[in-house]
C-alpha cells in the first residue's frame, strides 16, 4: 500500500456518491500500486481534485520517480499558491505530474513553471504575473508556459506543426500538470474559485516551445539575457490564440499590418484595462511569415514597434462603448498612460516592450495574436539546480540529487 498526500483535507465531497476507496485518518486516500483505474478517476472527480479527465493513479512509486530528477527534498517549501495560499513542495507538484500523464524527466520543467507561478511569502502581493486574478477573474485567461533552450530537444517539446494542437505528450501533459497545479494547490475549482464565464480549452493544457530552429531571430530567452545553452520557461497569462490569416501579402510591412489590425479592436484588455505595469500581447510569427519580414529588414524591436504604432484604435470608440474618464462602479477609470497622449488613438499596449515575439508553427500563411486579460506581466524562469546552477540537461539533476545524497 502507498499513501498520497493530497493537497487538503478542508475541500469535501458534495456529490451524493463517492468512489469507496480506503482513506487514512486524515481522510486521504491509500492508494494500492495497481488501483482500479475507474474508482481512482470516481474519487478524483467527484472530489474536485481533476479537470475532467481520467488521472494517473499517484502512487508513492511513479512520485518517487519524479521526484529523481530534482535536486531538492520533497517536502521543501517552495512558497505558497495563491488565492488559496497552500504550501507547494516538490512531491505536492510531482504528484500533480503524475496524475497529468508527465514522464520523470518532463518534472523538472512543471516544477519551475509553477514555481513562476506561485509566491515566496505566504499571503504576498500579486506578483507581475498575477496568478491570483489569473485564477479567479471571469475572463478567458490562463499562464502560456513557453520554452526555450536545449530541453526542447531533449524532451521532444514541440514548436513546429500544431504547436497548441493536440498530439504531442510533452506540450499536453506539462500543461495539464501545470493546470492541476492551479486547481489543487491554487484551489481553482469552477464556479467556486474559477469565475471565468466561458473559460478556455487553454485551462486544459497551454504549452508551446518556440520555433528556435527556424527563426531567423535570436529566441526569446536570449533576448532576455540568458545564454543559447540555458533552459527557461516564460509564463504570460494569455488569451487563446487569434489567427492571423494573410496569403497575399508580399512584404513584411504588409505581413504586420495584418498582425496590427488584428490586434487592434475594442475587446482586447490590453488596450482598456492596462497601465504602465501591467498588459503583454504575445504575437506569434509563423516560420514562412518569418522569412519574408526578416528579408525586409525588420528585427523584433522594430515588430513590436510597428504593431504598436499601427495597431492602435480611434479613443472615440472606446468611449462609445463605455470607457469614459472618469468612470466608478466594476472598472476603474481610464488608465492614465491612455488620456491625451496619442491624438485621441488607444495603442495596444502601454509600452511597445510590452509586445512579445515568437517564432512558432510549421508551413502555412497564418500567424497567431494572444492578448492578455491586462492586469499581468510576463515573467522568464530559467531551469537551475537548487542552488542556482543552469542545468544543460535535465539529466544534471540526476547527477547532483546524487551528489546530495539524495537517492
Amino acid at each position: 500500500m502507498a499513501d498520497v498526500k493530497l493537497t487538503s483535507r478542508e475541500w469535501k465531497v458534495v456529490e451524493s456518491k463517492v468512489a469507496e476507496l480506503p482513506v487514512d485518518e486524515e481522510g486521504r486516500p491509500i492508494l494500492e500500486l495497481e488501483p482500479p483505474i475507474d474508482d481512482i478517476y470516481k474519487f478524483f472527480y467527484t472530489n474536485r481534485r481533476t479537470d475532467g479527465l481520467p488521472v494517473v493513479p499517484p502512487t508513492k512509486e511513479r512520485v518517487l520517480k519524479m521526484m529523481k530528477y530534482i535536486d531538492r527534498e520533497p517536502d521543501e517549501i517552495l512558497g505558497y499558491f495563491p488565492p488559496r495560499n497552500s504550501v507547494v513542495t516538490p512531491e505536492k507538484i510531482a504528484i500533480n505530474a503524475v496524475m497529468a500523464g508527465c514522464i520523470p524527466g518532463h518534472f523538472p520543467v512543471v516544477m519551475h513553471a509553477v514555481m513562476g507561478l506561485i509566491h515566496k511569502a505566504y499571503n504576498q502581493l500579486a506578483t507581475t504575473l498575477n496568478i491570483e486574478g489569473i485564477i479567479t477573474t471571469t475572463h478567458p485567461v490562463h499562464p502560456l508556459t513557453i520554452v526555450n533552450g536545449p530541453v526542447i530537444q531533449e524532451l521532444t517539446f514541440n514548436g513546429g506543426v500544431n504547436c497548441f494542437g493536440p498530439g504531442w505528450r510533452t506540450n499536453a501533459t506539462v500543461g495539464r500538470a501545470i493546470s492541476l497545479c492551479m486547481l489543487n494547490l491554487g484551489g481553482g475549482m469552477a464556479g467556486i474559485v474559477d469565475h471565468a464565464t466561458h473559460g478556455s480549452p487553454t485551462k486544459y493544457s497551454f504549452v508551446v516551445a518556440e520555433n528556435e530552429e527556424e527563426s531567423p531571430w535570436d529566441p526569446l530567452h536570449v533576448r532576455r539575457g540568458y545564454d543559447r545553452e540555458d533552459s527557461t520557461v516564460t509564463l504570460m497569462g494569455l488569451e487563446g490564440p487569434h489567427n492571423v490569416q494573410d496569403h497575399r501579402s508580399e512584404t513584411g510591412e504588409d505581413l504586420l499590418l495584418s498582425y496590427a489590425k488584428t490586434v487592434c479592436v475594442a475587446g482586447m484588455n490590453p488596450s482598456t484595462l492596462a497601465s504602465e505595469r501591467w498588459g503583454n500581447i504575445l504575437i506569434v510569427v509563423s516560420p514562412e511569415y518569418a522569412k519574408i519580414i526578416h528579408r525586409d529588414g525588420y528585427d523584433i524591436d522594430d515588430i513590436r514597434m510597428f504593431i504598436w504604432e499601427y495597431g492602435r484604435q480611434d479613443q472615440q470608440f472606446f468611449e462609445q462603448i463605455g470607457y469614459e474618464l472618469p468612470r466608478g462602479g466594476l472598472m476603474p477609470e481610464w488608465p492614465k498612460w491612455v488620456w491625451n497622449r496619442f491624438d485621441g488613438e488607444v495603442p495596444p499596449t502601454a509600452k511597445p516592450e510590452y509586445i512579445e515575439v515568437i517564432v512558432a508553427g510549421g508551413p502555412g500563411r497564418h500567424g497567431l495574436v494572444m492578448p492578455s486579460f491586462g492586469w499581468t506581466h510576463d515573467l522568464t524562469v530559467p531551469l537551475t539546480l537548487a542552488d542556482g546552477t543552469p542545468i544543460r540537461s535535465v539529466m544534471d539533476f540526476r547527477k547532483a540529487r546524487k551528489a546530495r545524497n539524495l537517492e
